[in-house]
């Protein structure tokens, strides 16, 4: 089923279903039997809000190795972008390419969320996922496919382990600021929308 998935590219006609089979993809990697045993917790789809507005973060994956902000990019074609950039590309043809946010400097925003929230008390590590073997040529290696992902996370060297109680305090945590989810994303809708008029 998940060699299925690996093989497409664009696989729906809005944003929004495309997000939604990218979190079904990263879902189904982190339930693989490679974790085995291991404690591990997954936050889907959070809306936290910070003096800069509201972000929409779409994982946070809680393991031992670490806390990880995955950022799902479901765009297929050739992705042309560098590190620096504000603005990379995902190109089709000459006649099809589509502009989106640097996402390493979009997920750096979602980390800035939760560490206004968190403080220094955790050490979030960002994370961008392409869904084929598409990401950028040179970039950082926390730019990764699909197929990459579960291999990045059970081969990363934190600074320290988590705890059991670490992981589940972080979980419990993350799940009070969902309760708000209804009203935080109408803001975030509503930013955007704010945004998109400018």
């Amino acid at each position: 089923m998940l060699g299925a998935f690996l093989g497409y590219e664009m696989i729906a006609d809005s944003p929004e279903e495309n997000g939604e089979y990218g979190e079904m993809i990263v879902n189904s990697i982190i339930k693989l039997k490679a974790f085995g045993d291991q404690e591990r917790y997954l936050i889907k789809d959070l809306y936290i809000e910070d003096n800069r507005g509201v972000h929409q973060i779409d994982h946070i994956f809680i393991f031992k190795n670490g806390v990880f902000v995955v950022e799902t990019k479901m765009f297929g074609g050739k992705i042309l972008g560098k590190e620096d950039d504000q603005v990379w590309t995902a190109y089709y043809s000459p006649k099809e390419t589509i502009p989106f946010v640097n996402p390493l400097r979009q997920n750096e925003s979602h980390i800035k969320a939760l560490k206004h929230k968190f403080g220094d008390m955790f050490d979030f590590q960002s994370v961008i996922v392409f869904p084929n073997n598409n990401k950028p040529l040179g970039c950082p290696s926390n730019v990764l496919n699909f197929k990459e992902l579960k291999r990045y996370f059970l081969d990363y060297t934190p600074k320290k382990e988590l705890s059991s109680e670490e992981m589940q305090y972080l979980k419990g945590a993350l799940e009070d600021v969902a309760k708000n989810r209804k009203e935080l994303r109408a803001k975030h809708r509503e930013m955007l929308k704010k945004q998109r008029g400018k």
